[in-house]
């Protein structure tokens, strides 16, 4: 063959492929005039209050999938992400200097050296995270104080999977379901492991009722909004959500309670909680209405009354056990006879006594028995006092007390001291 018929032929064979792949499309492997699938989206809203003007950020296991940033209402999205993903996503919140998030807590909230009243408006300088096990299209998500436990929690289990993840939600939900474990049960109503799927509310913009979850929405706000109360004045919106959410994650089976109060506690979160719904449901109040409404056929009453059953059913602290022998023939019976006892819980963490007050305890005769709060050493002491003994009605023979005390400081539940006196009359 002549060489410039080859080329000819090579040219023309040459010319006929490409305008086969430009009519199919380039180099796709589509069919004609078919489209690829839409992006999938997420959407949410961050709360602690509403939390105005802070970057969000859409991961999953390979990194960023999208971002937004939310609005004065604390809402954000839909956020667009690849739609071929799958995988886990965290969806992390984070302040820049125009982020802000509203006090609604209805006693208190405090940051960065001030204190502030429920709809104050306070610098966020944190990051809150949520995560969910499969990327699905049109999810809602609520970030949270709560969602942050699970975050951190996961993080504590190891990497970004679906299975650290729904370790960690169970572990969160699971102390959740203890303190808030009555009024759950008496309300009919059911917290998913994956919690965060739940909407939280805006206390000082409340929604009309009509959503599926209302009631649960309620309830985990109420907790949600009442754990920024146990922020202090010392640190920063941001260094408070670190502290409570790492000492969560490390362990998310609380102590009954803590010698600061301020800590995450059984105690602090029960008592946070019901601040938030005692005063949300204050019949004089603007709420109670529309609270009602959403928590509808119950209300706040049966809240009230479920979340005090778990606060008394609660065990009560044990201070410990002390011998104390009593020789009526002794002359210090002439004068006050005392004994010191450190105050420590049965897990040895030591209490502030001078947080507490002490009852009598009538053994006998009344009043033979008194107790005070004494600082000794810098360390905390009840102080047993037996100066208002009646030894005279007393034989001899071993005898019980408890010395009942009760914090001032918001926790309500009795701790006590037992005292076993051997009493020896000549």
């Amino acid at each position: 063959m002549p060489v410039n018929q080859f080329f000819h032929g090579r040219l023309l064979v040459a010319l006929l492929v490409a305008i086969t792949i430009a009519a199919c499309g380039g180099g796709s492997s589509a069919p004609a005039g078919v489209q690829p699938p839409p992006p999938k989206s997420i959407s949410g809203v961050v709360m602690l209050g509403p939390v105005a003007n802070a970057d969000v950020e859409v991961s999953g296991t390979a990194g960023m999938l999208g971002s937004g940033t939310t609005r004065a209402d604390g809402t954000f999205g839909p956020i667009d992400f690849s739609n071929s993903y799958t995988g886990p996503l965290r969806i992390t919140v984070t302040g820049n200097a125009g982020s802000t998030w509203i006090c609604d807590n209805f006693i208190v909230c405090a940051a960065g050296g001030a204190i502030f009243q429920a709809g104050d408006s306070i610098d966020f300088d944190g990051t809150l995270e949520a995560v969910l096990t499969t990327a699905v299209d049109g999810q809602f998500v609520s970030v949270s104080m709560l969602s942050n436990f699970a975050a951190a929690r996961m993080d504590v289990l190891g990497a970004l999977t679906s299975t650290n993840i729904d370790t960690a939600y169970a572990d969160i939900a699971g102390t959740i379901r203890i303190v808030l474990g009555d009024a759950i049960n008496d309300l009919s109503l059911v917290l998913p492991d994956v919690f965060a799927s739940i909407e939280l509310f805006d206390l000082q913009n409340l929604p009309a009722p009509g959503g599926a979850d209302d009631a649960l929405s309620v309830l985990l706000t109420f907790l949600n909004s009442g754990l920024m109360g146990l922020g202090t004045p010392q640190l920063t919106t941001g260094e408070f959500i670190d502290l409570i959410s790492n000492d969560i994650a490390a362990n998310p089976v609380l102590s009954v309670s803590d010698p600061d109060f301020f800590a995450a506690s059984m105690e602090s979160l029960l008592t946070m909680f019901l601040v938030q719904a005692s005063s949300a449901g204050d019949p004089a109040g603007p709420l109670a209405a529309l609270i009602n409404a959403l928590l509808a056929p119950a209300d706040i009453d049966d809240v009230l009354l479920s979340t005090f059953t778990t606060f008394i059913a609660m065990p009560a602290l044990d201070l410990g056990v002390f011998d104390l022998p009593i020789l009526v023939d002794d002359v210090a019976l002439q004068a006050p006879i005392f004994r010191e006892l450190p105050v420590t819980t049965n897990t040895g963490e030591l209490l502030q006594a001078s947080e507490y007050g002490v009852d009598d305890v009538e053994l006998g005769a009344p009043n033979w028995l008194t107790a005070t709060a004494v600082m000794n050493g810098g360390l905390p002491f009840v102080r047993i006092d037996l100066n208002n003994a009646v030894i005279g009605s007393m034989a001899n023979g071993t005898y019980e007390a408890f010395v009942e005390a009760f914090s001032t400081t918001g926790e309500f539940r009795r701790h006590s001291v037992r005292v076993i006196m051997t009493l020896q009359v000549p």
